[in-house]
């Protein structure tokens, strides 16, 4: 498959996946727990080991790495601490005892999901910048508003605030792009490769 290609099929099948992701998240809630029930707060939903699957076999599709099975296993690894952080800071945030201080550190512990996702993934010989972690970092971390400010234009259903962006789904989308962002194949790198390449053995042709 072309450089070119591969990356836009990678973005196109990230986009799908996450609002597939969105959708399934919602209709899981509003088949199990119902709109106007609390339920959905306590409660565990199936649609995020599903998801998880789905986005680490994309990730071993088209993140460039060489150990592909040892990445797969390092990403299934990495997510049972991460949903547990999230988990944390969710409760932080919505929780009964929600104060200044819980915020602050349910954001920390935003900010270091992406952040250890990207070192994680740049130890396992994924081509990751420091341009891209910050990216992924700062779309994680805006997916709330951001998923706010789009769900306004399309529900009326509840307040336009974080809590419904994250039970409506909206958010989901955001938040799986995000990750998978830092793992893009962008052509620009790979056709510097070729040219390289290509460069080198014309040089040694002449010589």
């Amino acid at each position: 498959m072309k450089a070119g290609r591969r990356f836009w099929m990678a973005i196109l099948t990230l986009v799908a996946l996450g609002v597939a992701g969105g959708v399934a998240w919602r209709v899981e809630l509003e088949r199990r727990f119902g709109w106007d029930a609390l339920a959905w707060t306590s409660g565990f939903f199936w649609t995020v080991p599903v998801v998880v699957a789905l986005f680490i076999a994309w990730a071993a599709c088209f993140a460039s790495v060489h150990n592909r099975a040892g990445f797969v296993g390092a990403l299934m690894a990495f997510f049972l601490p991460g949903y547990l952080g999230a988990n944390i800071a969710l409760h932080a945030v919505f929780g009964r005892f929600a104060s200044t201080f819980s915020f602050s550190f349910a954001l920390v512990i935003w900010l270091l999901i992406p952040l250890s996702f990207c070192l994680l993934c740049r130890l396992l010989g994924a081509p990751i910048t420091a341009v891209k972690t910050i990216c992924s970092t700062l779309l994680f971390v805006l997916s709330w508003p951001i998923s706010t400010f789009v769900r306004d234009f399309f529900e009326e259903r509840g307040s336009d605030d974080f809590i419904h962006a994250l039970k409506s789904g909206f958010i989901v989308p955001f938040l799986i792009v995000s990750l998978g962002l830092p793992l893009l194949p962008y052509p620009a790198r790979t056709f510097r490769r070729k040219a390289a390449s290509i460069g080198g053995c014309e040089a040694g042709q002449a010589s």
